[in-house]
């Protein structure tokens, strides 16, 4: 999106290409969605998100939202760097509206616990986006099974 690309230098197209992709090859993905005020959490995002997903099998992911915090603020300042975002945090009513409209389109929300360790990060439009290596049986899957 534009968005992205303003903010890190490339669009979304190919992360959606390779998502697709994942998908297709029946690969299970974990999408984890930073949502930050003034940047991906309105309407026009919901819309956004939801055009998208609508197109995949929703037998083959979930999707995990993650409310803007300010838990690295600190050591911005520490290391002498300017935190540039102002007024990231969401509302609680934001937050409960991207559930309900994703719930609508029949995709799986889930809310994890902290993770000590988790891979494979893909940008999607300012959303991160960590896809498993688990089928939707939960059985982990090594690099090159099918």
């Amino acid at each position: 999106s534009d968005k992205l690309k303003k903010i890190v230098g490339v669009g979304n197209e190919k992360i959606k290409e390779n998502i697709a992709i994942a998908i297709e090859n029946k690969k299970y993905l974990h999408i984890r969605i930073p949502l930050i005020n003034g940047f991906n959490a309105d309407e026009e995002d919901i819309k956004g998100f939801l055009d998208f997903f609508n197109l995949l099998n929703k037998e083959l992911f979930d999707v995990e939202f993650l409310p803007y915090h300010e838990y690295g603020k600190d050591k911005w300042k520490f290391i002498g760097k300017e935190y540039k975002v102002q007024d990231g945090k969401i509302s609680n009513e934001t937050l409960k509206k991207f559930i309900s409209k994703f719930k609508d389109s029949k995709i799986k929300i889930i809310k994890t616990k902290i993770r000590k360790h988790t891979s494979n990060f893909i940008c999607f439009d300012a959303f991160f986006l960590s896809a498993s290596s688990r089928d939707p049986s939960g059985a982990y899957l090594s690099r090159g099974s099918q």
